[in-house]
């Protein structure tokens, strides 16, 4: 079973070598987007249900950062791409849409 940690808003968090998930609930009240910014390739989801990213969501490889849109409700989780070594993510709110 894969690990979630909860990160915070603007709250650098790390990353571990593809094993454990961090998850980020913007808990927005309308869609937003939201500035995932990670130093290693990672996979990444959006969720209703919280779901925790695992190797088969989609992969980004990271050249600065990645801006996402969520709805209310929606979670994000990232994991590291395999063979990424430990790295850092951070979430920041860009402001609703």
């Amino acid at each position: 079973m894969t690990d979630v940690v909860n990160a915070g808003i603007t709250t650098v968090t790390a990353l571990d070598a593809a094993v454990t998930a961090v998850s980020f609930d913007p808990a927005n009240a309308a869609p937003a987007v939201v500035r995932v910014g990670c130093n290693r390739a990672f996979h990444v989801i959006v969720s209703i249900g919280a779901t925790v990213a695992t190797q088969t969501n989609a992969m980004i490889v990271m050249s600065g950062c990645e801006f996402l849109r969520v709805n209310p409700g929606e979670t994000i989780s990232v994991i590291a791409a395999t063979g990424e070594t430990a790295g850092i993510v951070t979430f920041t709110m860009q402001g609703e849409t």
